[in-house]
């Protein structure tokens, strides 16, 4: 039986509070922001938000139902409890090579760093921990509580230095600091557990945000980003403010952070953020990539680092390559002054491109390998010298061919003859070798190695491969279907359902989607789909709506700015082909997504028919359209979202903003509605979260916020947390549907 709802909420006081905008049809908009307050870390909004979290707590561990909750979560537990991994990579050279990978034996907080104590490959062959290696790091020594978690990370190309970021209850600043990857931070043979400062190196860089750490070849520092406001912000409280004017830097090993020499600036341009790449084999180049918000396109610049008067600093000498943000550009690799690279110019869906550096530019663009018009390039690194591995995604499922450098194509490569899913390559142009993982929705991660040196058609070399005990890909039936958005557009998705589940129209279904920002959803193995879908007999719908790139940049742009309402079309049309086909039941529909995809949640039940859905659980979402901006880094979403403060962005942002779209109860009754948000989430700040739940429960809908502490936008959880997290999702959509637990055959 479904959990009995509350009958009353705690109050929000509601204020006058106007804003004026300007509207291009209706000329000057006054809107009504009357929970303005709870943008505020007031008393007031620390009480409203306490009481809010008691009852949200309350009602998800309601006495009569702990039982069944408590069966959930030990199902999802034994999910998780398996042996996970990473690919191996490899730093250093000849005698002093090594080679990396992180493990989790299922249930650890957080995962262990190990590496090779030789230069020979792991031999796996014997289990996780191979005679020549050793644990070098255990970043579950951190902290007791398992907040402090590494964020960003980079070995310098010696690999004797291992730079990384820490992060503090989930938030995206970091401090970064360096060891020695030959002093271990783990727990010795007498169970002492070290200082962190043992093996530590003295510097200590702050003020520090989605950045990458990249070395010189010389090992002597890195190149990173920081904002310069957040050395001074506290840890033990959120930071919201805006974070603007980033500035790129280098560090130089042993120095303070007061002596980084400051290597590019925009004092114009709020919005821009900076990527560097050195190139791989000669270290010569620096490759400078100019971000504006959060468009994929970005400004392209080169500097050569041996250039006697290119002394790192604010004075080096730049080719621009692409100065207006016309395109993607990632850099493959360089034969000195002969670059290659994969861009999507001329090309949504990309190519690779070869071009040589010149004094006043470059020599123009020559393809190597053209556009294949029926699938996106996702990756294409240069292997083993003069080789190229294009991993294509063709309707969402990924295919490797061989190439030379020249670019004629020499075969398929196919590990597992006949896969379906997602492949992911790990690689070193200079070494005769390259990996590759392979998962799908039933199966983990399968490693497999492609060695040039081996004889024709035995140059697959399995690794090693994950296992996850209680799941056979047997049970389990995976289909991908099509459907027809509100506009004629066809939108793939794939579902997937334990076999014994009914498709006469009677099961409940679970609705995934994300769509924008080009990101797309890609095909995973997760437990928890699996769990879910076998104990109550529900089909999972994992939808590849517009606003991804799952297709190329014109599928990207098809769900953004003003086009933003087709990812909702798209959306919905998964839900009432689900009903329509009998794959679910009208009003047993959950629908699912976080952050970006916490918006199309909302936006989606506030557009759909009443009664088609049954559930919805947004996390960490973005919900007030027009403050979006304000905080932290929301200013770069701009060139997703548009903006709000223009006329144009003002009218059709504030159309389908779901803040201000979320209607009386009595005009169009919402689902069960569950918001989860952080206490430290400052990318996406909590205020989104608590504006719209005070708004949806003063028009009398059924709607609950979950707070979680010590939080943010979900990176760096531990495991026992992520456990909870995927209990309560899960869990919500049972209790308020009455979902039957199916228990064990």
């Amino acid at each position: 039986m479904p959990t009995a709802w509350p009958d009353s909420y705690p109050p929000a006081r509601r204020s006058d509070h106007v804003d004026v905008y300007f509207s291009k049809q209706h000329g000057e908009a006054r809107v009504h922001d009357p929970y303005r307050w709870l943008e505020e870390n007031s008393v007031e909004t620390q009480e409203w938000v306490t009481a809010q979290a008691a009852q949200t707590t309350a009602f998800l561990e309601e006495e009569d139902g702990r039982a069944a909750r408590d069966k959930l979560k030990d199902d999802l537990r034994r999910g998780f409890n398996f042996p996970r991994f990473s690919q191996v990579t490899a730093k250093g050279e000849g005698d002093a090579l090594r080679w990396y990978w992180t493990y989790n034996s299922g249930l650890q907080p957080h995962s262990l760093w190990y590496r090779t104590t030789s230069s020979s490959f792991p031999d796996f062959s014997q289990g996780h921990s191979p005679v020549d290696s050793e644990v070098y790091f255990d970043e579950n020594l951190l902290s007791e509580d398992h907040t402090v978690a590494i964020q960003s990370h980079s070995l310098s190309k010696c690999g004797t230095y291992f730079a990384y970021g820490l992060s503090q209850s989930g938030s995206d600043k970091q401090t970064v600091y360096i060891r020695r990857t030959g002093v271990a931070f783990r727990t010795d043979k007498d169970g002492r557990v070290p200082a962190l400062r043992e093996g530590q190196l003295p510097d200590e860089l702050g003020g520090i945000k989605w950045t990458s750490l990249n070395w010189t070849h010389d090992s002597k520092g890195f190149f990173y980003q920081r904002f310069d406001d957040l050395k001074s912000s506290s840890d033990d409280k959120l930071d919201d403010r805006r974070n603007i004017f980033c500035k790129l830097f280098y560090h130089r090993l042993g120095t303070p952070q007061s002596e980084d020499v400051l290597v590019m600036k925009d004092d114009e341009h709020e919005k821009y953020s900076w990527g560097t790449t050195i190139s791989e084999l000669d270290g010569r180049y620096l490759i400078l990539q100019v971000y504006y918000g959060a468009t994929p396109r970005t400004r392209v610049m080169i500097c050569d680092l041996q250039d006697p008067q290119n002394v790192i600093g604010p004075h080096m000498k730049w080719t621009t390559i692409s100065p207006d943000f016309e395109y993607s550009f990632v850099y493959l690799a360089n034969d000195g002054n002969r670059f290659y690279a994969r861009i999507n110019k001329d090309a949504p869906k990309r190519r690779v491109v070869r071009f040589d550096l010149t004094e006043n530019g470059h020599s123009g663009f020559v393809d190597v390998i053209p556009e294949d018009p029926d699938a996106l390039l996702e990756s294409s690194p240069v292997v083993n010298q003069d080789f190229i591995v294009a991993k294509y995604s063709r309707n969402v499922q990924s295919e490797m061919w061989l190439y030379t450098l020249t670019g004629e194509r020499l075969k398929r490569l196919e590990p597992i003859p006949g896969f379906i899913g997602c492949a992911e390559l790990v690689s070193k142009r200079h070494m005769s070798s390259f990996g590759v993982a392979l998962t799908n929705f039933t199966m983990p991660a399968v490693h497999y190695s492609y060695d040039f040196g081996r004889p024709e058609g035995q140059e697959w070399v399995l690794v090693r491969k994950q296992e996850a005990p209680g799941f056979s890909a047997d049970e389990f039936v995976v289909e991908q279907k099509w459907f027809k958005s509100k506009d004629g557009t066809s939108v793939p998705m794939f579902l997937i359902r334990y076999h014994a589940t009914p498709l006469d129209g009677s099961a409940p279904a679970f609705q995934y989607g994300y769509g924008g920002f080009a990101m797309p959803s890609v095909i995973r193995f997760s437990h928890s789909y699996l769990t879910f879908a076998k104990r109550y007999r529900a089909v999972i719908a994992h939808v590849n709506i517009r606003g991804g790139n799952e297709f190329g940049e014109r599928w990207h742009e098809e769900g953004m700015k003003d086009k933003k309402t087709n990812c909702f079309d798209d959306f919905v049309a998964a839900s009432e082909w689900l009903m329509e086909n009998k794959y679910a039941s009208r009003g047993k529909i959950v629908l699912h997504g976080g952050s970006n995809g916490g918006l199309l949640v909302l936006s989606s039940i506030l557009r759909a028919q009443s009664g088609l859905y049954g559930a919805a659980v947004s996390e960490v979402p973005v919900l007030d359209m027009l403050r979006f901006s304000k905080y932290t880094v929301g200013q770069g979403w701009i060139t997703e979202f548009g903006d709000p403060d223009t006329p144009d962005g003002f009218d059709y942002i504030y159309a389908y903003s779901p803040l201000h779209n979320i209607p009386p109860v009595k005009e169009k009754p919402l689902p069960p509605t569950l918001l989860m948000t952080a206490e430290y989430d400052d990318r996406v700040v909590p205020m989104h979260s608590f504006k719209t739940i005070a708004t949806m429960q003063h028009l009398g809908h059924r709607a609950l916020v979950r707070i979680d502490l010590k939080s943010g936008h979900g990176q760096g959880r531990s495991i026992p947390k992520y456990i909870e997290d995927l209990t309560v999702r899960y869990w919500f959509p049972v209790q308020v549907l009455g979902l039957k637990y199916h228990g064990h055959e």
